[in-house]
This record gives C-alpha cells, sequence and structure tokens, in this order.
C-alpha cells in the first residue's frame, strides 16, 4: 500500500529572516522582535503559519495596542504577520518557519 500525502506550497523562512523582516516592518517596537520566545518554539523544527490579513475583531485591539506601545506579548508571531499581509507588506499564504540555532 502506498503512502497517501497530497502536495501543497509553501515558503521555507528562517527565523532569523523572520525576526529581522518583522523588525523592519515594525521599527517601533521596544525591543528587536524574537520570534522564538514570543511562541515558545524549540529549537531544530518547523512550525507552520496561514497567512491571510485576516484579523479578528478580538485580536484587532492587539495589533493596535503592539503599534502604539511597541510591546509585543506572547504568541503574537502570526497576529503581525496578518497584520503586514493587510498592510501589503506581506503576501498571504503558508510560511514554514524553520527553527535552528
Amino acid at each position: 500500500m502506498a503512502l497517501k500525502f497530497r502536495e501543497k506550497t509553501v515558503r521555507v523562512v528562517e527565523y532569523e529572516d523572520l525576526d529581522a523582516f518583522i523588525g523592519q516592518e515594525l521599527p517601533n517596537l521596544s525591543e528587536p522582535f524574537e520570534c522564538v520566545p514570543v511562541e515558545e518554539w524549540n529549537n531544530d523544527s518547523y512550525y507552520n503559519m496561514s497567512i491571510d490579513g485576516d484579523i479578528e475583531e478580538y485580536n484587532q485591539k492587539t495589533i493596535e495596542n503592539i503599534l502604539a506601545t511597541g510591546e509585543v506579548g506572547s504568541y503574537t508571531t502570526r497576529l503581525i504577520l496578518n497584520y503586514l499581509c493587510q498592510q501589503g507588506k506581506l503576501e498571504a499564504g503558508e510560511y514554514l518557519i524553520h527553527v535552528f540555532w
């Protein structure tokens, strides 16, 4: 029996490049952006994020707070990427973040 699978297009991004991109696009952050501690990611791992530019109403205040204060809370990387997609700074799609240090 053959293994069933489907093919999918994803954009593979190194975590350091993601950090630099977010820092460049949101220069008012109070500290340099670091996705690994924000998301509590592990070394030698991949993390998938579907980005479409859609920000739920309950997350709107969170992104407004990030923009106003520069303070980034836990688990906000996807929200930030959706905001950047909404602003035309990032293409919608599947992103696979590679974490390796």
